[in-house]
């Protein structure tokens, strides 16, 4: 008797529970823009009717909405009716709509035939903001050299470790893409210490655009001119509301009347990537140092001292952090160091301090840079 009766219970809480809740949701959204009722009424009822004859009685809920079809946004009017105890609903162009029928609210409690008319509608549209030109990046620097093959040993057969500032202050001198900037850093190669100083020339791509669209209807898409219940001409209706969108906003004009009650704003942003790749070539001198060979005297070939970079790479922001930038290049470096040269012939001087011979070490390197970036 007791699996009797719990078979009983699971069975209603299984079947009816469900239907019951779904009964009481779709009941809900019948109502969900209901009607307007006269005095003493607990629910009102319309008809609408079709420019082409077709009626939908039993209405209880008129909500307005804007779709797209046919790659344009049109207004449409939903409305819900009671169909065989169930609620039904039916999408309608606002345009199809001849009147609609509404029981009670007409003189001497009749019927008050209205027609529904389109919403009023502005658009907003915000094309994207001018991409930053100028921008300042504190980077530290790893050169990959590989390893030393000089005649003298003078390489550092190890990577060279350190760091440069960079700053692009001329905004879009070059236009929009190029930015043309100016550096400094300094880096160690073994344990001498040097400080490059270069121009540097980026090309900005574009990167994606992003477009943001969002559709207000105010002050609600339930709102619909409504008869004036304290004048009883027949169709007499509410006054022109202020419009609720700023003055960015533009209003499509035409000819065919409008519901001066409701407003409808299209508001389109379109917004760049921050994700923003670049393209970049830089070269300049390098400068020297305290360390033991600095310098291009004394030596016995001082006019081969040239100390220089060029190199050319590719970068990019941070996809999901745009003040961090990211880069690799390649990067050609022409350096100097002096070494004793006891088999070097003697100077007109005869000075034995000028037994030196300036050693030039050219290396192909591969740099990467990792760093804080800002942009204006």
């Amino acid at each position: 008797m007791k699996r009797l009766t719990l078979g009983i219970l699971l069975v209603f809480f299984c079947v009816f529970v469900p239907v019951s809740a779904q009964e009481s949701l779709q009941k809900s959204d019948c109502y969900e823009c209901a009607l307007p009722k006269a005095p003493g009424q607990k629910q009102n009822f319309a008809d609408v009717v079709l420019r082409k004859g077709t009626i939908f009685y039993n209405v209880t809920s008129v909500k307005r909405e804007v779709n797209q079809r046919y790659s344009q946004v049109m207004q449409f009017v939903r409305i819900r009716y009671l169909r065989d105890s169930l609620c039904a609903d039916t999408l309608l162009n606002i345009y199809d709509i001849k009147e609609l029928r509404i029981s009670g609210l007409g003189p001497n409690g009749g019927t008050l035939a209205t027609p529904i008319y389109p919403a009023r509608e502005f658009y907003y549209t915000q094309e994207p903001l001018p991409l930053p030109t100028s921008f300042f990046e504190l980077t530290p620097v790893i050169t990959f050299s590989g390893s030393d093959k000089s005649q003298r040993s003078i390489g550092y057969g190890v990577p060279a470790f350190g760091g440069e500032a960079l700053l692009t202050p001329f905004g879009s001198l070059l236009g929009e893409r190029l930015s043309l900037g100016i550096g400094g850093g300094t880096f160690f190669d073994a344990d001498r210490h040097r400080f490059p100083v270069f121009g540097h020339l980026r090309f900005n791509f574009k990167g994606t655009t992003k477009l943001s669209q969002s559709i207000t209807i105010l002050p609600s898409s339930c709102k619909f001119r409504l008869r004036d219940t304290n004048n009883k001409v027949f169709f007499s209706f509410e006054p022109a509301s202020k419009v609720p969108f700023s003055g960015d906003y533009i209003e499509k004009n035409g000819f065919e009347t409008l519901d001066s009650t409701v407003f409808i704003g299209y508001q389109s942003i379109y917004e760049s990537s921050d994700f923003r790749p670049f393209l970049f070539i830089e070269g300049g001198p390098i400068f020297n140092g305290n360390f033991e060979g600095a310098g291009a005297n004394p030596s016995v070939n001082s006019g081969d001292y040239s100390q220089y970079f060029i190199g050319a790479g590719a970068g990019a922001p941070l996809p999901f952090a745009d003040f961090i930038t990211v880069s690799i290049g390649y990067r050609y470096m022409r350096l100097h160091v002096r070494t004793p040269c006891p088999s070097c012939p003697p100077t007109q001087s005869g000075d034995p301090n000028s037994f030196f011979f300036l050693n030039t070490n050219t290396t192909h390197n591969a740099i990467l840079k990792l760093g804080w970036r800002l942009q204006w």
